[in-house]
């Protein structure tokens, strides 16, 4: 499903500088939207996947990773895996679609659906 994250896309870059996450809500899902230092957008879920914190409260580093602050775990920006050999998932990234100075998502059914640390 496709939703509209930003209706002006020109403005958007000229308010968020590179290397600079916000959150924004896809239906019920929230999302973590930056730009690299290739002024190119990523999408991915804000929610660290060990315990759902949101990734957006975190640091980004300088070799291109989001750092969780709550219990330091790392996730590379360019695969989603956690660097430091913690046992968890790898981030969820989202699809970015450009169209007529808009900036879409597209996220599917199942990473629509809101769930927690004890769901299946």
């Amino acid at each position: 499903m496709l939703f509209e994250i930003f209706d002006n896309l020109t403005e958007m870059n000229k308010k968020i500088p590179a290397k600079k996450m916000v959150q924004a809500q896809a239906g019920k899902t929230k999302i973590a939207l930056l730009k690299n230092q290739n002024e190119k957008w990523i999408a991915f879920k804000d929610a660290c996947p060990h315990l759902q914190i949101p990734l957006t409260k975190g640091e980004l580093t300088d070799d291109n990773c989001v750092l969780c602050t709550f219990h330091r775990y790392k996730f590379s920006l360019e695969n989603g895996e956690e660097v430091n050999g913690k046992n968890t998932s790898p981030l969820r990234f989202f699809a970015l679609f450009e169209k007529q100075n808009k900036l879409f998502v597209e996220i599917a059914d199942e990473d629509l659906i809101e769930k927690d640390e004890f769901s299946f």
